[in-house]
């Protein structure tokens, strides 16, 4: 059987809520209904993804209204963003358009990096790392490279 679930807000408390709900679902396949959503911060979209892909290891499929109308309504100004930083991809729905989900020298889309993209994308697992986090440093202090050195130190030791 399948069971929708109404996405709302994703604040950081709102998502807080709205994971403990996700997590008490019991049926194996989730629509997810974006239309009530006005607001997104990234730290509750991070926050969703996180409990999106720990569900789908646990065997849960997610699925979303592909005919929804908030996905193309310029109107929708929360859609519209989070789709610009590539929400929708992180939870595997790579078929709604709109945005820049590559990436550029301003910008990095949200991701999940695990360790087989750490190890797969230079061959060793340190490497990896240190490419990710110079890429990130570069994207928030690209014009001061001192600056860069040392935030790209921090970012790696957070990872």
């Amino acid at each position: 059987m399948t069971v929708k679930y109404e996405v709302k807000n994703l604040r950081l408390s709102n998502t807080l809520k709205q994971v403990s709900e996700l997590r008490e679902i019991q049926d194996k396949y989730i629509v997810l209904d974006f239309g009530r959503v006005n607001v997104v911060r990234n730290a509750g979209m991070q926050l969703f993804i996180a409990c999106i892909e720990e569900m789908e290891r646990r065997g849960y499929t997610f699925y979303y209204n592909k005919e929804a109308r908030y996905f193309y309504n310029s109107e929708k100004h929360a859609i519209n963003y989070a789709k610009g930083v590539g929400f929708f991809k992180a939870l595997g729905f790579k078929d709604i358009k709109g945005g820049d989900y590559s990436g550029s020298d301003n910008y990095v889309p949200i991701q999940s990096i695990g360790y087989n993209d750490l190890f797969e994308n230079v061959g060793d697992y340190h490497d990896g790392i240190v490419e990710y986090s110079d890429k990130l440093a570069n994207v928030l202090v690209k014009d001061i490279p001192e600056l860069k050195s040392v935030l790209s130190y921090m970012i790696r030791e957070i990872m």
